[in-house]
């Protein structure tokens, strides 16, 4: 019995029967019962994987935390207490609506979100400095194209002339916004690809074996 629950045609059955039939549901009303039911299914294997990936979390680092790894342990131990200050109000009914956990996710989580946001930024200017040197003709394009679009945006652009703004639009609207439906377009083929290729069974990654 565990040979046969360990060989990979099964997972392979699943996905595809699975595949087949989200796909059906849009085509055939008598799918949809079916479809709906593997989407709460779906909805419970999440819940499930959460909590063996918090179980996860907690052997990993109670493993570092007794071994002491030098520059790690203490950081496994104010994740320990960030991780239970957070999760235990919040499991407390109203789950998720708790005083205390509403306090810390208002007055701590989104203060901090927005101060990792703001040292994000100093390393984004950094790259956008050494984006900037010019040395052929398509930094050039990248270095001509990024100053329209910004002196559009700023409103200092337009005092300065009156034709920042227009060439700032046209480049956003036309230029910028072509190049992305091309590379919506290639990602959308690429993943049709890759389903294609999950569903026949020829992507064995996908099913944690190796190519």
């Amino acid at each position: 019995m565990e040979s046969i629950l360990r060989k990979r045609e099964i997972p392979q059955i699943i996905v595809f029967v699975i595949a087949i039939t989200m796909v059906a549901e849009y085509w055939f009303a008598g799918v949809k019962p079916v479809a709906s039911q593997i989407r709460f299914l779906g909805i419970y294997i999440v819940a499930f994987t959460l909590i063996i990936g918090g179980i996860n979390l907690f052997r990993r680092y109670i493993n570092t935390i007794s071994k002491r790894t030098e520059g790690e342990w203490q950081l496994s131990v104010w994740f320990f207490i960030v991780y239970i200050v957070m999760t235990v109000p919040g499991l407390v009914p109203p789950i998720g609506t708790h005083s205390l956990y509403s306090w810390m996710f208002t007055y701590m989580k989104i203060p901090l979100d927005a101060t990792v946001y703001s040292i994000l930024a100093f390393f984004i200017f950094t790259a956008i400095i050494r984006t900037f040197k010019v040395k052929n003709f398509g930094s050039l394009l990248l270095v001509s194209s990024s100053i329209f679009v910004m002196l559009r945006n700023a409103p200092i652009g337009a005092t300065f002339w009156k034709g920042f703004p227009i060439i700032g639009t046209w480049v956003s609207d036309i230029v910028m916004s072509s190049g992305m439906r091309g590379i919506v377009l290639g990602v959308a083929i690429g993943s049709m690809g890759v389903c294609i290729r999950i569903l026949m069974g020829w992507e064995k990654g996908a099913l944690g074996g190796a190519e």
